[in-house]
């Protein structure tokens, strides 16, 4: 021991390790600042830990002296100090000092698992808030939605941060709820709200992140900045939100720079807010004259030439005037040519090739969707839509499902899987579907008429009323019209009805069914078969029309092999109805038209099978019943029992 003393090798390891657990500790808060990988701290501690027994044996070989290092000189036996008996002495002291420091190393380095990984975190979760818009003439709200959105992406591409879809956090732009309760709604462990003050080409940005389970502020920063320099905001803010989160970025970049045009893309953030909208023939004129406008400033837009498919097909479905659909085909041609690797481009495409009725080239577009952006949720909708129409319910209602998942807050998700359910004759899941609508958007008139319209086929008539009431209030829409004119005619007030459907037309001058409704109506009222006539006539050119546009349209074909039976075109009506008897698959609506034009041709024992294959699908044996028009096949009495009644499944 007294060599060991001599040599300073007790001084020099109790100086190494105290030395050791310092760098230990600066390295353990210092590495996660700099995003240094776990494994650096791991290999640190280890070296810590080997360079222990190396210090011990440089001091036993080397001293320190003012001449510098030199190998410490051995002792002769006879100047070696006799063994002493134990002497409690101040060098005692520095024994037991030293012990404890290398006691309290050992445990410091025990303690960590310089193998095993950390477990990882979990994935931290972001919802954007709508930035306010606190512009001079609070003309700006496109903007500043623009503006959040465009943050909101940016976050998306970040593999490692879940993202709350833009329609479910842009819910709450008016809620009162405390910023917590928000959070929790969404599902979201942080917040990121905003404000955009614009005027001319200035721009002032305050973005802020908030802590969703304390309301506390994590961050906050304020941008000064012209038009064309947002797209770099968009980044500085996107990365220090990131860099909040101890998120690790590296030179990867979060912000798509979709034109180099400010102007282009002002006039690109107008017309999508435009599109945004509940549809109406002005609103997507708007919004086809901003796309242009953004167009003509940047031809290779991808983004205005997606929008511009999308608004010429939303307003053909808006009208049904035939004219749009060459310039849908045309734009979404366009779109696809410049930039096909797009998730928005091939869901516009994919909606044109569904409507019409191009179900292959429809399913592989969602697919191709499905592929570039498997989170979002338009894309996990369009593709509900085509595996619906091709006749794949399960699969589409997964995807329905799947769309309500990453966007929980849109109303319009609700709304297509209330109309899912409908179609499948499952009316009470559809009303409770459309009511989920109302609540998440009590203005929109289409979720009303929706109501009442599944209400009418569940018998809850004053329900039904209260609800088509309700949609005409807040827009004077065809379908709203449509379906109170239906109720009215179920309950044999014709002329009532008659004025109701009359408005329809007026207000969809091109939609062949309610040209036929309307005939139904004037055909029950004694004296106007020549009225009633005259509306078969553009039923049948209407429909013609829709089967130019999407010859898979069964309802279309129906329609017009019905009106041809009623205007006497015996042969023309049988041919039209040998064309629906090939298909494949037939929806209950067009079953119940099919039965009627079998009625009017005189052939109740063909009427009564689509009748029970209508019933099959879901459409209440009650209104069928109560169907004026059936009144003779519901009472037909079959003397050979060849048919069997179907009893409804509700």
């Amino acid at each position: 021991m007294w060599e060991f003393r001599r040599r300073h090798v007790y001084r020099a390891t109790g100086a190494y390790a105290i030395s050791a657990w310092f760098v230990v500790q600066i390295a353990d808060v210092v590495l996660p600042a700099l995003f240094a990988p776990d494994w650096v701290l791991s290999v640190l501690v280890v070296l810590a830990i080997l360079g222990l027994p190396v210090a011990g044996l440089l001091a036993w070989a080397y001293d320190i002296t003012p001449d510098g290092v030199v190998r410490t000189p051995p002792v002769d036996e006879d100047t070696l100090s006799p063994e002493r008996p134990f002497q409690w002495n101040g060098r005692w002291i520095d024994y037991v000092i030293i012990v404890c420091l290398l006691a309290i190393l050992a445990w410091l380095l025990m303690s960590r698992d310089p193998v095993v990984a950390p477990p990882p975190r979990a994935i931290p979760s972001i919802a954007v808030l709508p930035f306010s818009d606190l512009s001079p003439q609070r003309d700006s709200t496109y903007f500043s939605d623009g503006m959040a959105e465009a943050i909101m992406d940016s976050l998306a591409r970040i593999p490692s941060l879940r993202v709350i879809a833009r329609t479910s956090s842009f819910a709450y732009r008016h809620a009162d709820a405390d910023i917590r309760e928000v959070a929790r709604l969404l599902g979201a462990g942080t917040l990121v709200e905003g404000s955009v003050r614009r005027s001319g080409d200035q721009v002032r940005i305050s973005a802020r992140l908030v802590n969703g389970q304390t309301g506390h502020q994590l961050w906050s920063q304020t941008y000064d900045a012209r038009l064309d320099d947002v797209f770099a905001v968009q980044d500085s803010i996107s990365r220090s939100i990131a860099a909040v989160l101890e998120i690790q970025l590296g030179g990867k970049t979060i912000v798509e720079r979709p034109t180099l045009d400010p102007v282009a893309y002002d006039l690109y953030l107008k017309g999508r807010a435009l599109l945004r909208q509940e549809p109406t023939e002005d609103s997507t004129d708007q919004a086809i004259t901003q796309f242009r406008l953004a167009l003509d400033r940047d031809p290779a837009f991808g983004l205005a030439h997606a929008g511009l498919c999308t608004a010429h097909w939303q307003q053909y479905e808006t009208t049904r005037q035939t004219r749009h659909v060459e310039r849908a085909l045309a734009t979404c041609e366009r779109a696809r040519l410049q930039d096909a690797q797009r998730a928005e481009t091939q869901i516009a495409l994919g909606r044109l090739y569904l409507g019409r009725g191009q179900h292959e080239e429809a399913l592989s577009a969602m697919q191709s969707a499905l592929a570039i952006d498997a989170a979002d949720s338009q894309a996990h909708l369009g593709m509900a839509l085509v595996q619906e129409a091709i006749g794949q319910r399960p699969a589409a209602e997964e995807h329905f499902r799947r769309a309500i998942e990453l966007d929980p807050a849109w109303w319009r998700n609700y709304s297509y899987l209330g109309g899912f359910y409908f179609a499948g004759g499952n009316f009470a899941a559809a009303a409770e579907q459309f009511r989920q609508a109302i609540r998440l958007e009590p203005d929109s008139a289409r979720s009303h008429s929706n109501l009442g319209g599944a209400l009418l086929y569940l018998s809850e008539f004053d329900a039904a009323a209260e609800a088509f009431r309700a949609a005409i209030d807040r827009q004077p829409s065809p379908t709203a019209f449509s379906n109170a004119g239906t109720s009215y005619f179920l309950a044999g007030r014709y002329e009532e009805a008659e004025v109701m459907y009359r408005v329809a037309t007026e207000l969809s001058p091109a939609e062949f069914r309610y040209q036929a409704f309307l005939a139904d109506a004037l055909r029950l009222q004694a004296g106007r078969e020549a009225e009633a006539d005259r509306h078969d006539l553009t039923t049948i050119d209407l429909a013609r029309d829709r089967l130019e546009v999407n010859s898979a349209d069964d309802e279309a074909l129906a329609a017009m092999a019905h009106a041809l039976a009623r205007l006497g075109r015996t042969e023309q009506a049988t041919r039209g109805l040998a064309g629906l008897e090939d298909r494949e698959f037939l929806g209950g609506p067009a079953h119940r038209t099919v039965a009627l034009t079998w009625l009017a041709l005189g052939n109740p024992v063909a009427a009564k099978a689509h009748l029970n294959a209508a019933e099959q699908l879901g459409l209440p044996a009650m209104l069928l019943r109560a169907d004026p028009r059936l009144a003779g096949l519901m009472t037909h009495q079959d003397p050979l029992n060849l048919l069997q009644e179907t009893p409804s499944p509700h």
